[in-house]
């Protein structure tokens, strides 16, 4: 979930998010609430990253963790949950 994304210090409430599709011409934008919730430009609000891009792009079915960009950032919300994953992992192995 990207609320695990804001607790683990990866994201931070107020974080834009971006989606480019250039070949459809269409870029979205969305902000993390503070409780790690997608909120699209129309106020809107998803707990699902992939809902979230759906419903901004009225489609059927898109895998939000590839198409959401942290601006900020420069990196998926995907590359993001790996990072996490790896942040965990590396604290466990310590511990």
């Amino acid at each position: 979930r990207v609320s695990d994304l804001l607790e683990g210090g990866l994201v931070v409430s107020g974080d834009q998010l971006e989606w480019d599709r250039p070949r459809k011409g269409t870029h979205y934008t969305a902000t993390i609430t503070d409780t790690g919730a997608i909120q699209l430009e129309d106020g809107r609000t998803f707990s699902s990253p992939s809902r979230a891009a759906m419903e901004a792009a009225d489609i059927a079915s898109f895998d939000g963790w590839y198409a959401w960009t942290v601006a900020r950032l420069g990196k998926t919300l995907n590359e993001l949950r790996h990072d996490l994953k790896a942040k965990l992992s590396d604290e466990v192995g310590q511990g």
